[in-house]
């Protein structure tokens, strides 16, 4: 085998750690731009703050929509959001009181960054992946749930369990038992109503 083809086909894990050190960096970066507001979120921005060329940002992050999921990423780990399977209902209402109790501990800064990709819309297929996450981990509860009130019950679930969902009872005041509160009602009370037989029109 040739030098050339040797170099070619070899691994540097001191050159992986780098590229993960400045892509962590860089999302970083991006946080804090973000906490600017949604205009302020641009490459060459993102590239000035992290200290970094534009064609390194460019390298890691092909175009804006992977670095804008990039920031989302590390903001969740920044939350703990919890994406493993889930087992049941009451499984959502307490990671969202564990996301909860987070975000109240967070920067005024990352809680500003987590405003600007609030305002920024789901892809389809983010969407239809979190309802199939639901879905998956109710699905002993939603056994005989189906179609229009399923799809609904499985649409308010997935705003409940979200960033948007805790930072809007953090706008309102409510992280706090009375929120806690109010979230696992709110769980119950769509998961048993989409439970409930429907009565027939001949009785009211």
């Amino acid at each position: 085998m040739s030098s050339a083809k040797r170099s070619r086909s070899y691994k540097s894990p001191l050159r992986d750690e780098q590229a993960e050190a400045t892509r962590e960096r860089i999302l970083e970066a991006a946080l804090r731009v973000l906490a600017d507001g949604a205009a302020a979120f641009t490459m060459p921005a993102v590239a000035k703050a992290a200290g970094v060329s534009l064609p390194t940002v460019y390298r890691l992050f092909p175009n804006k929509e992977a670095l804008t999921a990039g920031a989302r990423a590390a903001v969740k780990r920044h939350f703990g959001i919890d994406e493993s399977p889930l087992q049941s209902s009451a499984g959502i209402v307490e990671r969202q009181l564990k996301h909860m109790r987070k975000v109240a501990t967070v920067d005024d800064d990352l809680l500003r960054a987590q405003f600007a990709l609030n305002a920024e819309q789901l892809l389809p297929e983010q969407v239809a992946a979190r309802a199939d996450w639901i879905a998956d981990g109710l699905k002993q509860e939603l056994k005989g749930v189906r179609g229009k009130e399923r799809k609904r019950l499985l649409n308010a679930l997935s705003m409940l369990y979200s960033s948007a969902g805790a930072m809007m009872l953090w706008r309102f005041g409510l992280m706090n038992p009375e929120g806690e509160d109010t979230i696992r009602w709110m769980v119950e009370t769509l998961v048993e109503k989409a439970k409930r037989p429907k009565r027939g029109k001949d009785h009211g």
